[in-house]
C-alpha cells in the first residue's frame, strides 16, 4: 500500500468510525427513552455507570494515576467511547484487506 493510499485508508476508516459511534450513540439512547422505567431501573442498577466510564476508572487505577472525576471522564470519554470507535473501524477494515 502506497502512502497517499494508507492516508486515505485511515482517513476514511477515521471517518466512519465517528459516524458510526455517532449513529450508535442515537441509536442505544432512543431505545433507552424507549424501555419501561421498570426495565431502565434494572438495567441502571445493574451496571456501575457508562462502560465507557468503567473502562477509563478501572485503566487508570491499574495504570497507578490519580485523576480527577472530571480527567476520568474526559479518559472515558475521548479515549474509550470516541478512540476505540476510530480504531476499530480501521481495524477491522485493514483485517478484511488481507
Amino acid at each position: 500500500m502506497k502512502g497517499r493510499e494508507l492516508v486515505a485508508d485511515v482517513g476514511v476508516g477515521m471517518v466512519g468510525g465517528y459516524v458510526g459511534t455517532q449513529a450508535m450513540e442515537r441509536v442505544s439512547m432512543k431505545l433507552y427513552e424507549l424501555e419501561s422505567e421498570e426495565a431502565r431501573r434494572q438495567e441502571d442498577e445493574a451496571r456501575p455507570g457508562d462502560p465507557f466510564i468503567v473502562a477509563a476508572r478501572k485503566t487508570t487505577r491499574a495504570l497507578g494515576l490519580e485523576l480527577s472525576e472530571e480527567q476520568v471522564q474526559n479518559v472515558g470519554m475521548y479515549v474509550f467511547h470516541y478512540g476505540l470507535g476510530l480504531v476499530h473501524d480501521q481495524a477491522t477494515s485493514w483485517g478484511m484487506d488481507r
